[in-house]
């Protein structure tokens, strides 16, 4: 419990985020000023949320009013009659503080001759929905519903109400999706309040506060006060009526469930009375739905002859646990209000023996069963790389709980059921999911992986599904391309990937067992190259990864020129058999070269003809070097004392002699 009121002052109409981090609530400084806050229970700050659109606080009396604040904790819905929040001279206006950009947008203000229903709206647990009503005037029977949507920045309308709405004491409520808004109305001018669910997308209607029977509520006065899930399939109201279940009297006010779904409404709270601190019309009207609609917070009496108190039902277990009162005597409890998750329950208090001093009290009823996903979307390519996430339960069961994995036809996972036990239930679970290559070209498509959970627990029999959402690429195999042979230590390398694709290229060398790798983005066209650098002499093996898609292995072998060694000491050379064609003019003859050492000499050789005269040309020349003709012969080498020969042809039309030298090289130029 923290004590957020001050002398002076008390605090009213909390609201808390979906994790029951956040509180937002009105301050009221008697006759001074209204004020919306946000507490974080966390640290402990307090936070004004009513902020002008310029994003300073009002310097009027400001009368701000009826926070409602989003799930995440982001969005603050409020309304407010000052002036310079904008809100016109003698009117009232709706805003939306961003608590993390803090910034105030104005949905609505009073203008012309109509006028939005300043007490009752809504707003999504993602804050992206906000819902109101307008009218000629307050209490009219002809008012309109309003949906806003903040990322769009759309308005809608929607006829959805009776004729006869009781505009100044029904609540809205949106679901998560925008799809369904619930309210009360009256089927005539002094006739019951009915609860009612509207289907936007639909343009239909339907009745809530009926019985299994599906005939409505039997009091007068119709329903108290209600409460909706997240995806308007479970509400829980409040009424006197003794239809609704069975063996229900109706003396006082209950609380009931009304599951759309199953068209089942059942009781979960057993009568009150005025003096027991529970007003008729107001005591049980705080009942307050989870977002899963799972659990329903009231204050009254949970269990038939119980104890008046605070209490959360869980409708797994159809058990009703009551919140101990440890720091507060049994004073004025309202407007309990039950966080998204279930697990927190804020709501006013005030001590009958400390009046001037209010509260806003919250209660922890402890971590609830559910599974926990560590990510809810993931992005694959058809036959590429699986993507994993785990899986983990939110609190210990009582028995084994088995999480069922079923993909759709567009994936598959690597195991289909994950068992948790009371002794592993806090220890993550590996999911392992890859996209499947079906051969078809899809474009980018989708797919999802469905998570469902089985116990003998009864705390974990009615846990969501849990769903997986996977954004698929359609496969493209990347190619890669490489010269079969290569001379230098760097290797020119390209190919085609899907565009923008990251490509992971690999050169494993087959001798050493070394591999370099190296990653490069295709372009818009889906092209890439790179040069790998440093690569030593040897044969490789190239591929190319995308989207964990390869391609196919291209082979490469690198072998580099070595440098020729000149070996002229270590040799005799001789020439012979020199002779002279008149008909081509062409001389001719034999050039031996005989190793000179007692050691082998590697070839290939090169014997250079260097001083050759202007004019005379080595006709079968292999080459120039420095200027001067050579010819290589002899690959395989020469033994100590072993000869090789080889033919010469010169044209020499001059007839000039032949004073050229030799120079004899090991190797290639």
């Amino acid at each position: 419990m923290v004590a957020l009121g001050a002398t002076g002052h008390y605090t009213s109409n909390p609201t808390i985020s979906g994790d029951g981090r956040y509180i937002a609530y009105q301050d009221v400084q008697q006759s001074v000023r209204v004020d919306v806050h946000v507490y974080d229970r966390l640290t402990g700050d307090k936070q004004l949320a009513n902020l002008t659109p310029t994003g300073s606080p009002s310097k009027y009396g400001t009368n701000s009013w009826g926070p409602l604040i989003s799930n995440n904790g982001h969005s603050i819905l409020f309304m407010s009659s000052s002036v310079d929040m904008g809100a016109p001279s003698g009117g009232n206006g709706m805003f939306v503080y961003d608590r993390v950009n803090k910034s105030t947008e104005t949905i609505i203000t009073d203008g012309g001759a109509h006028r939005f229903d300043r007490w009752r709206p809504a707003i999504s647990s993602d804050g992206r929905f906000v819902a109101y009503r307008s009218t000629v005037s307050y209490g009219s029977a002809d008012s309109t519903i309003y949906v806003r949507d903040m990322l769009n920045k759309t308005t809608q309308a929607t006829r959805a109400v009776a004729p006869f709405p009781g505009l100044l004491d029904s609540k809205l409520l949106i679901s998560d999706d925008g799809r369904y808004v619930a309210y009360t109305s009256k089927a005539t001018q002094n006739g019951p309040k009915d609860l009612m669910v509207h289907d936007r997308l639909n343009s239909t209607t339907e009745q809530v506060n009926i019985n299994n029977s599906g005939e409505r509520e039997a009091m007068p006065e119709g329903t108290l006060n209600f409460s909706m899930n997240a995806d308007a399939s479970v509400f829980a109201f409040a009424s006197r009526s003794s239809n609704l279940a069975p063996n229900d009297k109706g003396v006082n006010a209950d609380v009931f469930i009304r599951d759309r779904k199953a068209g089942t409404t059942e009781r979960i709270s057993y009568g009150s009375s005025n003096g027991s601190g529970i007003a008729n019309d107001s005591g049980v009207t705080g009942a307050s739905i989870s977002a899963d609609g799972r659990f329903v917070a009231f204050f009254g009496y949970g269990t038939p002859g119980g104890a008046l108190g605070l209490y959360r039902y869980d409708r797994a277990t159809k058990s009703a646990q009551r919140a101990p009162m440890k720091n507060l005597a049994m004073g004025f409890i309202r407007n309990p209000l039950i966080s998204a998750n279930g697990r927190y329950v804020v709501f006013d208090y005030s001590n009958p023996d400390t009046a001037s001093v209010t509260y806003l009290a919250t209660t922890d009823f402890g971590a609830v069963s559910g599974l926990t996903l560590s990510s809810k979307k993931l992005a694959l390519t058809e036959g590429g790389a699986a993507a994993t996430y785990t899986a983990v339960l939110d609190q210990e069961p009582s028995a084994d709980v088995q999480v069922s994995i079923a993909p759709d036809s567009q994936l598959s996972v690597a195991r289909p059921q994950l068992t948790f036990s009371p002794a592993n239930w806090a220890t993550p679970q590996i999911v392992s999911v890859q996209a499947v290559a079906d051969g078809i070209v899809e474009g980018q498509h989708s797919g999802s992986v469905l998570h469902t959970v089985t116990s003998a627990d009864p705390a974990y029999t009615v846990v969501p599904a849990a769903y997986v959402a996977v954004t698929i690429t359609d496969t493209r195999v990347p190619t890669i391309d490489a010269p079969a042979t290569w001379g230098q230590p760097a290797l020119p390398v390209h190919g085609t990937a899907a565009p923008g694709a990251t490509v992971l290229l690999s050169a494993v060398n087959l001798a050493g067992g070394g591999v370099t790798a190296v990653s490069v983005v295709a372009d818009a066209r889906g092209a890439w190259s790179w040069t790998l650098p440093g690569l030593a002499e040897g044969k490789y093996e190239l591929q190319a990864e995308a989207d964990g898609v390869k391609s196919q292995v291209r082979p490469v072998e690198l072998v580099f020129a070595k440098p020729a060694l000149d070996i002229t000491a270590s040799v005799t050379t001789y020439s012979s058999g020199l002779s002279f064609n008149r008909a081509t003019q062409q001389f001719s003859g034999t050039f031996t070269v005989t190793n000179a050492t007692g050691a082998a000499l590697k070839g290939p050789f090169q014997v250079q003809f260097d001083a050759l005269p202007a004019g005379i040309t080595l006709l079968n020349a292999s080459g120039s070097h420095d200027g001067s003709p050579y010819v290589s012969v002899n690959d395989a080498g020469l033994a100590p004392g072993a000869s090789f020969s080889f033919p010469v042809l010169y044209l020499n039309p001059a007839k000039l002699g032949l004073p050229y030298t030799n120079k004899i090289y090991s190797g290639k130029f």
